[in-house]
């Protein structure tokens, strides 16, 4: 009796986590391999957001951040899904400026403020940002106004940018 109990515990065990090992959500569509590397001429862009935007997906984020040879390696979040890869299909290429000005609060300083000090200090941020060199041209930045375009095959699709080309 003590035999069968475990068994048919340890076969309910492997069960759960052979389905649970695969949460994908429901409706989530299949993913392909996707990266996406940013230039300025010859040199590479880091630090900076790449996101696709789908006309179909939904609330599917799809996002990469360029490394010190300027690739993005794209993957999809789905509320607290996130896997590698992207969905087929044509999407329009947002790239957004990796460059943030430095904070000088702490979060403990933050919290102590005024609403009025802390809509200065935002305000200061703003500023400080504003003169800083774009590296990104701000066409990239809109999802309305980019130029640039990909798609996504199931074999997976790579897509080189030179920003230089918007300037």
């Amino acid at each position: 009796m003590y035999y069968q109990f475990f068994v048919f515990h340890f076969v309910l065990c492997c069960s759960l986590v052979f389905v649970g090992c695969n949460n994908k959500p429901t409706g989530f569509p299949d993913v392909f391999p996707c990266t996406v590397t940013v230039k300025d001429g010859e040199r590479p862009v880091c630090d900076a957001t790449v996101k696709l935007i789908y006309d179909s997906q939904g609330s599917i984020t799809v996002t990469g951040v360029t490394d010190q040879s300027g690739i993005a390696q794209m993957k999809s979040i789905f509320a607290s899904y996130e896997v590698k890869g992207v969905p087929a299909g044509d999407a329009r290429v947002i790239i957004i400026e990796g460059t943030v000005v430095p904070e000088t609060k702490t979060d403990a300083e933050k919290r102590a403020m005024s609403p009025e000090e802390a809509e200065a200090y935002k305000q200061e941020r703003a500023k400080k940002m504003d003169a800083m060199p774009r590296e990104v041209p701000e066409v990239l930045e809109n999802a309305q106004t980019t130029p640039i375009r990909i798609s996504v095959e199931k074999s997976g699709t790579t897509l080189t940018v030179d920003i230089s080309k918007y300037k």
